[in-house]
């Protein structure tokens, strides 16, 4: 039987791993794990899932998350992304960095 991310991260940390579900609140000191095929963004700090705007092709969620994240928390934002590593990810990390600085 596979494991789950959320299973993998949990057998590495002794943080506490949630799979993200919609309205979840955050709370620090906390690993949160988006679900496939799903959008994100924060409100009122509470986590937002939706329907990628593309089920199929080019989607860039981490770029709608940051930017929401910029928005919501401002100066208090911070988070730690586990990533590939794409372009997506980096510039939408440096956008929310500017944001918190402005």
């Amino acid at each position: 039987m596979s494991m789950t991310k959320k299973e993998l991260i949990q057998k590495k940390t002794q943080m506490k791993v949630h799979q993200i579900t919609d309205g979840l609140t955050i709370q620090p000191n906390r690993i949160y794990v988006i679900p496939p095929n799903k959008d994100m963004a924060i409100l009122n700090g509470t986590l937002q899932l939706m329907d990628l705007p593309q089920p199929r092709g080019f989607n860039l969620p981490i770029d709608s998350f940051f930017k929401s994240l910029a928005q919501d928390q401002g100066a208090d934002a911070i988070g730690i992304i586990l990533s590939g590593g794409t372009r997506s990810a980096r510039l939408a990390c440096f956008y929310t960095i500017d944001r918190i600085r402005t």
